[in-house]
C-alpha cells in the first residue's frame, strides 16, 4: 500500500528504511536474506500446491478426530486425482489428531455426468501418502497420526 507523506512517497516496506529520521532500522542484510529465505521455500510450496488448491472439483471429506490441542486438516485433489492433505496444529502446546482418508470404493459408472461426477468424488486416496515434515505416521487402513508442538504443519501427498 502506497501513502505520501510530507517528505514523498512512502512505501509499505523499504529494507534499511526506518520512519525516524536518522535512527538505525532494525532489519540488517542478514536478517533480510534470512527471512528471504524462508519466505522463497513458502513461496515453493504454494505455487507446488496451486493445481490443488485452485481445482474445480471438491475432495472427498477426510474424518479427523483431534485428540490434543487444536487440529484442522482438508483434503484437496488436482484434475488428474492426486491428493495432498494439509494438517494444521494450531499450538499453543502439543497437539494430536488421527486422521482417515476416504476408502469407499468407486461408484459404478452409468455413463451420466454426474454418475461419473460422483464417481469421482468417491475414489479412495492413493496409498501410501507419504508424509512431507514427517509429523504424520501411517498407521494402516488408510490412517494416520498427526503429531506436533506449537504452531506446525505437515502435507500428506499421494498420487495416482
Amino acid at each position: 500500500m502506497r501513502g505520501h507523506s510530507r517528505n514523498g512517497p512512502d512505501c509499505f516496506y523499504a529494507p534499511g528504511r526506518n520512519r525516524i529520521k536518522g535512527a538505525l532500522a532494525p532489519q540488517t542484510e542478514a536478517d533480510f536474506a534470512r527471512r528471504w529465505a524462508e519466505l522463497s521455500r513458502v513461496g515453493a510450496v504454494l505455487r507446488e500446491l496451486e493445481p490443488f488448491l485452485l481445482a474445480d472439483k471438491p475432495a472427498p471429506e477426510l474424518k479427523l478426530e483431534v485428540e490434543k490441542g487444536e487440529v484442522v486438516a482438508r483434503e484437496f485433489r488436482d484434475t488428474e486425482g492426486n491428493v495432498r492433505i494439509l494438517i494444521a496444529g494450531v499450538g499453543p502446546g502439543e497437539s494430536q489428531a488421527l486422521i482417515t482418508t476416504s476408502a469407499e470404493p468407486p461408484l459404478k459408472s452409468s455413463g451420466t455426468f454426474w454418475s461419473r461426477f460422483l464417481s469421482f468424488l468417491s475414489k479412495p486416496a492413493p496409498q501410501p501418502l507419504q508424509s512431507r515434515y514427517g509429523k504424520c505416521l501411517p498407521l494402516g487402513d488408510n490412517k494416520y497420526r498427526f503429531t506436533g508442538t506449537g504452531i506446525c504443519s505437515d502435507i500428506l501427498a499421494g498420487g495416482k
